[in-house]
């Protein structure tokens, strides 16, 4: 006989009591042949379980009482739920007394003992709390605003087995954090944290594999010479945007990995919307792409397209990168993610992520950039937003994109070693200084200037006059005085007259257009040094 005084109360906290629905514990004991007389049962919660006394008179309805048939009582009262399972070696209830007020659980034509039973539903209980604290650590974690990282390896230290988390992509977005002497975990997932060309295709093309991943329930796929992987996807707006791998490296699965990998699944969908610059637009797929690529972890060709196809990008005819120098804000208080936001509303078919001191955007248009409305606007934001963006030459190969990413961060630097104040710095408006920037390095480049324009110069000093701004203009314009007048906002004929003037002071070949072109880069030489800028004053 069991002692009829055991209760066990499945106490999570102070505040919390573990409820587990009736029908949930009906279902873990369906092994044994079972006959039920229960109303609503999925509506019955119960927080304890407690073998039953022959003459007991007070009942708890969120209690189950566990009794064998030979200690069934005579009689029960008739007012309030009572929850009762008999084990009998009978094969029907119908000769007990069943008022209105019972759900019974009858588990009949078995000799097996009570107490193993109610050991089996003590199990339940206790895996339910198990799980329950679990959950609560997970939660806690998220709440906490902790890494990605540090969340997969406390599911390590809860499920026994590596987690990896994998955007579209096959890109590793976390792994557990430790070595586990596996091949396939230590040299692809913890070391590489991306998955080969080879594995990512097999991938792709395997039926059961995208079955497993478009499936709102964990599931186990099995792929030949690879680990079992328990797959829990994550699913934002019911789009699938990445997924939960548990691999069965050190131990071997049971029942609790499905709800905690369905559990880890909600909380870090839940996460990434909030973030959705990181998770739910094309940069989940993208961004670590764009990323690697710009960290030079990628070189093979065959990857780079097959990335692209994975990515799921649509790259068009003129594609940028435009980069913003968040170490240049004027304004502290603005958030990078507003930054991003901002930029996508502004620009269409774009991917922008933060980079090191960088916010970096990929452009990809129809048309070329300049002649484009949203360049105006976003010339309008940056001016109201008081930041400064460069922007790289048009390309077509994405391979190349660090090339471009150097190309606009060079814009910007250059506008600002010559002091200007634009918002919008455009490589190919600075590609002379660039070389310029890269021949100082071998001497000094002041050298090789025009020694007319050193003329033209002090004779500028001693009368006060902005000569040599004209000429600039003048040469850069290819000699056409209407262009050059419009930017100087004077009239033809004084323009004439300027240009008259520099052409008795400093005598060259006007109509050799090689001279010329030495005359520009002369200026352009003085305009790097600072000795001259577009304001055209000459600078001690």
């Amino acid at each position: 006989m069991y002692p009829h005084s055991i209760k066990l109360k499945y106490k999570l906290s102070k505040e919390i009591e573990l409820m587990i629905n009736l029908n949930s514990i009906i279902k873990r004991i369906s092994e044994y042949s079972i006959e039920t007389n229960v109303v609503n049962n999925c509506s019955i919660m119960i927080s304890d379980i407690q073998f039953l006394e022959y003459h007991q008179k007070s009942f708890d309805s969120s209690i189950l009482y566990i009794v064998e048939i030979s200690n069934f009582p005579k009689s029960l009262p008739t007012e309030g739920t009572i929850n009762i399972l008999c084990v009998s070696n009978v094969s029907t209830s119908k000769y007990l007394s069943i008022p209105e007020s019972l759900n019974l659980i009858f588990v009949k034509n078995t000799d097996i003992d009570v107490g193993i039973i109610f050991n089996q539903i003590h199990h339940i209980f206790k895996n339910e709390a198990l799980l329950y604290l679990n959950k609560e650590k997970l939660f806690k974690c998220l709440l906490e605003k902790e890494s990605m990282q540090k969340i997969v390896n406390l599911a390590y230290e809860i499920l026994g087995n590596p987690v990896v988390i994998v955007d579209r992509g096959c890109k590793v977005l976390a792994c557990t954090d430790i070595k586990l002497k596996n091949e396939f975990w230590d040299n692809i997932i913890y070391e590489k944290r991306y998955f080969d060309s080879d594995y990512t295709i097999s991938v792709k093309t395997s039926k059961e594999m995208h079955k497993c991943l478009m499936s709102k329930t964990p599931s186990i796929c099995i792929k030949p010479n690879y680990p079992r992987n328990f797959i829990s996807s994550i699913f934002i707006e019911n789009k699938l945007v990445a997924s939960i791998g548990l691999l069965e490296i050190c131990n071997s699965f049971s029942e609790k990995e499905s709800k905690i990998l369905s559990f880890m699944s909600e909380i870090l969908s839940i996460e990434m919307q909030k973030s959705k610059y990181n998770y739910i637009n094309k940069g989940l797929i993208f961004e670590y792409f764009l990323n690697d690529l710009l960290e030079d972890k990628i070189y093979d060709d065959n990857e780079i397209k097959n990335r692209i196809v994975y990515s799921e990008i649509n790259l068009k005819k003129f594609n940028y990168v435009f980069t913003i120098d968040t170490s240049t804000y004027k304004d502290n208080n603005i958030d990078n993610l507003i930054i991003i936001d901002d930029l996508s509303l502004i620009l269409n078919d774009t991917i922008s992520f933060p980079y090191h001191s960088y916010i970096v955007t990929l452009i990809s248009i129809d048309s070329y950039l300049i002649n484009n409305s949203s360049f105006k606007d976003l010339e309008k934001y940056l001016k109201r937003r008081k930041l400064s963006g460069g922007l790289s030459l048009c390309f077509n190969y994405l391979g190349d994109m660090k090339k471009y990413f150097i190309q606009s961060k060079k814009a910007l630097e250059l506008s600002q070693h010559l002091n200007e104040n634009k918002v919008i710095c455009i490589y190919e408006e600075y590609a002379y200084h660039h070389l310029l920037e890269i021949s100082s390095k071998f001497g000094d480049i002041t050298s090789i200037c025009h020694p007319s324009i050193f003329i033209l110069i002090d004779y500028d000093k001693k009368n006060g006059t902005e000569l040599l701004k004209s000429l600039f203009l003048y040469v850069k314009f290819d000699k056409s005085i209407t262009l050059a007048a419009n930017e100087l906002h004077v009239h033809r004929n004084t323009l004439n007259s300027r240009i008259t003037k520099i052409k008795s002071i400093i005598d060259i070949n006007w109509e050799n257009n090689e001279v010329i072109k030495y005359i520009y880069l002369s200026l352009r030489i003085l305009e790097y040094n600072n000795n001259f800028s577009f304001e055209g004053k000459y600078k001690n």
